[in-house]
């Protein structure tokens, strides 16, 4: 699997289109098609960490130099993930402090 079809699989897995992701990264949609059709296969190492950062993966996972964790995750989960980015850190910790107990519970009652 290459750079590109990397880029196209995180893409599509974070629900984001061709436009947006291009717009977030400050390129061309043009340009981006050619990254994600390897027209294009000497990506600059900011754009790599730039799509790398707005599609919540590592460099090293779209380089392929490391797993992608998330493609094991369920999609609501890397849904939720993807929305909490979003929050503020005062809400991501209240967040983070309630999935806590909530897996505390269940564990709880998982002894049972």
């Amino acid at each position: 699997m290459t750079v590109g079809d990397r880029i196209k699989r995180a893409r599509e897995n974070a629900c984001i289109g061709q436009t947006e992701l291009a717009e977030k990264i400050l390129v061309s949609k043009q340009t981006l098609y050619k990254y994600e059709n390897n027209i294009i296969t000497n990506i600059p190492s900011d754009k790599i960490e730039d799509i790398a950062k707005v599609l919540n993966i590592s460099p090293a996972t779209l380089m392929g130099w490391e797993e992608d964790t998330q493609e094991k995750l369920p999609p609501d989960i890397r849904s939720a993930a993807r929305d909490m980015m979003d929050l503020s850190n005062d809400d991501k910790q209240l967040a983070i402090q309630m999935i806590n107990s909530l897996a505390k519970k269940g564990r709880e009652a998982n002894k049972t």
